[in-house]
């Protein structure tokens, strides 16, 4: 499905959720959620692969980001700190408890908030892109609509008129 496409009679339920959820003002709610199951889907897989991770505690974690930014600025930084709590309570010592002792895990914490507020923030602006490209796409069609009216009016006006009038001058 491209972004930016104007509803059409055929479009699909889950299209139309979709341009919904991405391009229009009133689905924040579900922006929002989007980026809270981004995050638990996250940071279940760091839950599951971390054996396999070894020091990549994020690697999942920034891939929530950037989906979530996708889905504008708030949802992109909601992930990230949501992202930021859940890293610090179940996998850095002392587990189970907020806040770590360690000043790797500190520096870590801190570079992954930097880095989301710059992939939150690029991923927001190309939404932003997209809802205006799709405002001036429609309303280019509207334009365009207006146009093949206008036009078929000045048909039909110049087709009724019958024989072409000759118009002499006298002098």
């Amino acid at each position: 499905m491209e972004l930016g496409r104007p509803s059409t009679p055929r479009q699909t339920r889950a299209d139309r959720l979709v341009d919904i959820v991405l391009l229009e003002r009133r689905g924040w709610p579900l922006r929002y959620a989007a980026a809270l199951v981004f995050t638990g889907l996250a940071l279940a897989l760091t839950g599951w692969l971390s054996p396999l991770l070894g020091g990549g505690i994020f690697m999942f974690s920034f891939a929530a980001v950037a989906v979530s930014g996708a889905l504008g600025l708030g949802p992109g930084l909601l992930a990230a700190l949501t992202c930021i709590v859940g890293v610090d309570y179940m996998f850095l010592r002392p587990t189970g408890e907020f806040g770590t002792t360690r000043p790797a895990d500190l520096l870590a914490l801190i570079v992954f908030f930097v880095v989301s507020l710059f992939i939150s923030g690029l991923a927001s602006r190309l939404r932003r892109a997209n809802v205006v490209a799709h405002d001036r796409q429609v309303e280019l069609e509207k334009h365009a609509a207006d146009l093949a009216r206008a036009e078929a009016s000045n048909r039909a006006i110049v087709e009724s008129l019958g024989d072409p009038m000759v118009v002499h001058d006298s002098e």
